[in-house]
């Protein structure tokens, strides 16, 4: 499981756009999105720098906690 304090996450938009970015990643991945703290935990088989990069490509810049 990784933790990622998520830059610029700031609506339900946005939770909606990193849910389908990171399914794209890995589609049997557990998502779980704070918006009020801008972070999330995920549960995946993908590599950390693969989830990493999806969120940067898609403008939202990550921090691991």
């Amino acid at each position: 499981m990784y933790s990622l304090k998520v830059e610029k996450l700031t609506c339900s938009r946005c939770v909606t756009k990193i849910n389908n970015a990171l399914k794209s990643v890995d589609d049997s991945a557990e998502i779980v999105i704070d918006l009020a703290l801008s972070q999330l935990q995920i549960t995946t088989n993908a590599s950390l720098e693969a989830v990493r990069a999806s969120l940067l490509n898609m403008g939202y810049p990550t921090t691991v906690l």
